[in-house]
């Protein structure tokens, strides 16, 4: 227990004393594929794009370029993301940060990762989740995670942990 933070001292005291009501597991989130949030980001760029292509009299070949160039970079960003599909946090019994596994859906199907968790910050509507993978091989992995892609008791499991993060 000494690397861990007061307040995780008193949640692992807490845990332990009352051992026949604690989960095994802290935030075990199944995440939705799509955000409505994302899609609103996605409409407000290339709205903003078009209102910048119109304002500065473009010819129409060059406003159809932006446009293409601006859907193809929306596409190659979401075709070469691996989407997070579930998120499980170690048992209590183990530190905060370490041991974490992701259900990722790769092209084989779904794959379980393993790794650190770094940082998780609340951005508001999101939390941004910074991982260090381990398994199946050493890389850094960020996710953004939207309101509407988990359930109301993950979404405020996750807003305490960015809490606890800092």
């Amino acid at each position: 227990m000494t690397n861990l933070s007061p307040l995780e001292q008193q949640l692992q005291l807490a845990a332990m004393a009352n051992a026949s009501q604690a989960p095994t597991l802290r935030i075990d989130a199944a995440i939705k594929a799509n955000s409505r949030y994302l899609w609103l980001i996605y409409g407000g760029i290339f709205g903003s794009l078009a209102l910048i292509g119109y304002l500065s009299s473009l010819s129409l070949w060059q406003y159809t370029v932006l446009i293409i160039s601006s859907i193809v970079a929306v596409l190659v960003a979401k075709l070469t993301n691996i989407p997070l599909v579930h998120v499980t946090q170690p048992k209590l019994t183990q530190p905060l940060a370490s041991d974490w596994h992701l259900l990722m859906a790769t092209t084989q199907g779904t794959a379980l990762w393993r790794g650190n968790l770094l940082r998780a910050q609340d951005c508001g509507l999101a939390i941004v989740m910074t991982f260090a993978i381990q398994h199946p091989l050493k890389r850094s992995l960020y996710r953004v995670i939207f309101r509407d892609q988990v359930s109301a008791k993950a979404w405020h499991q996750l807003k305490v942990l960015a809490q606890l993060s800092q």
